[in-house]
Parts: C-alpha cells; structure tokens; sequence
C-alpha cells in the first residue's frame, strides 16, 4: 500500500511538473506579405521591448517591429547580419560577413570595423584555402564511399526480378536511386571552386554577440577544424584578442551572452553551460 501511495505521488508531482509555464500568443511574421525571399537570421529585443531582427533579402537588414509583430522600421545594411545584440548604451551592435557594426536607436550606422576573426583569416588565407581543399577531399571521399555502399544495395534490389520484390523492398529501390540521384559528386571545376570559396567564407561568419559595459564579445568558427572561438574587442572594435578557443557547438550554433561578471557560453554539443571570466579563464561550467 505504501508502495502505491509513492508511485501515486510520484505520478501526481510528474504531472504538475509537465505543465507548461508559457503559452502561444501570437505568431509574428518577420517577413510580412512581401513576395521575395526573407530569411531570419537573429533577433533581440530593445529597450522599449521591440524586436529587432536580422534579416537578408537581396540585402542585409534590421528589422524593427513592435510587441504586436507591425513593422516600424527597416534599416538596410551592406553586410548580413548574422548576430546582433542591444548594448547597455541602446546602441544595436550587429556581426556579419566579418565585419562588426554599431547602430544607434533610429539605424545611424555609428561605428564600422573588420571583425577580429577577419584579420587572422587574412593573415592565414592560404593555409585556411589548403584547409578547405583538403576537408573538401574528405568530404568527396566519404561521399564515394557512401554511394559504393548504396549502390551495391541497389544491385541486391534489382538482381531480384521485379515481380519477386515486396511492396518494401520497391519502395526502398526507389528511395536508393533518388538519393543516388541527388548526391552525385559534382567534378565541375568551377562548381568545385565556388564551394571553396562558400567553405572559406562560412570561417568568418559570427554565431552570437554580447555586449558589457566595456567589451564586446564575438563567437565565431574557428578557422581550423569545426570549433568555435570567443573574441573579446573593446568598445571602439579594437584590440581584439582570441579568449577561448577550440568550443564545440552543432548546426552552426554557438550562444554567448556576457555582462560584467563575465562570459556564458552554451556548449550545445558537450552539453554544458561554461562561465568564464572577460580574460577567458574557466570560472565554473
């Protein structure tokens, strides 16, 4: 009897522990009705609780709109905003295609400088090219042995006579074929440089910014291998320094938000939450 009174209350404390705290209230359309492509690539809210967004369209944007999702205003920029955050002056502070930006309340481009990430990879550009050609070759490997693979089971399927095969195995020829179909190693060379040129650029994207009262600090791939790093500029993008490296995120994903006790990052792919101090020494994780 006991042991049922425990299991009920254990049942009845997992039940409330499943209710949510938060519901739906509204869907908010960042792109509006226009017909061109918009795609999303941050967002943060300011002062007043609007919602500022980073967007590309045929060009890079902010997007200001209030509580209710109606479009305020729409500040253009030259480069995609990949990361932005509110600073604790209101300024807006935006990384994107190695650059870094500072924004005042109405959009005024205040402050413009090469993100630090940007002068390494200039000062590494050919050693990060051989980089890339050789992840490039590993990829192209590993993708003929994936298609080895495949088509030996493609040959299995059809040197049975159709007749013979189950409804299952039909539809799992077809499913091979397709993704044969489709993953195709392309040997076009112009094709092959153009994806180089898209690996070597993807090394100065940013995944997160975060602003304190005297530094700002900047995650982005590292320039070997899959990590990321944390760079710390001050408030003027200058002395940029390199505080932590080799962090391992998913998908592209790296958040970091910072405020004067130091710096938290959210290591998705170790599955940790780490808080290092502005010099990058682990505080506690």
């Amino acid at each position: 009897a006991a042991s049922s009174e425990r299991t009920a209350e254990d049942d009845s404390a997992t039940a409330r522990s499943l209710v949510p705290t938060h519901r739906q209230a509204a869907i908010i359309r960042v792109n509006g009705d226009e017909a061109t492509s918009t795609t999303l690539h941050t967002f943060c809210l300011d002062a007043a609780g609007n919602l500022l967004a980073g967007v590309t369209t045929d060009v890079g944007q902010i997007r200001k709109l209030d509580p209710e999702g109606n479009l305020l205003e729409t500040w253009p920029l030259e480069v995609q905003p990949e990361a932005i955050a509110v600073g604790p002056d209101g300024a807006l502070y935006v990384a994107g295609t190695g650059k870094l930006l500072k924004l005042d309340a109405q959009g005024n481009i205040l402050l413009e400088a090469d993100a630090p990430q940007a002068g390494e990879a200039r000062a590494n550009k050919e050693k990060i090219r051989e980089q890339m050609r050789e992840q490039l070759e590993q990829n192209r490997q590993s993708m003929a042995e994936i298609l080895t693979r495949y088509q030996q089971q493609i040959d299995q399927l059809t040197a049975k006579a159709e007749e013979d095969r189950t409804e299952a195995e039909q539809q799992r020829l077809r499913s091979l074929q397709s993704v044969v179909e489709r993953i195709q190693p392309d040997r076009d060379e112009q094709a092959e440089m153009a994806k180089l040129d898209r690996m070597i650029q993807s090394k100065l994207a940013a995944s997160s910014i975060s602003v304190t009262s005297s530094d700002v600090f900047v995650a982005t791939r590292a320039l070997e291998g899959y990590g990321f790093d944390v760079w710390r500029v001050d408030g003027r993008f200058e002395n940029g320094k390199k505080i932590v490296s080799g962090l391992r995120g998913c998908c592209g994903q790296m958040d970091v938000q910072a405020n004067d006790a130091g710096v938290y990052v959210a290591e998705n792919a170790r599955h940790r939450v780490c808080h290092y101090d502005r010099d990058g020494q682990l505080v506690t994780q």
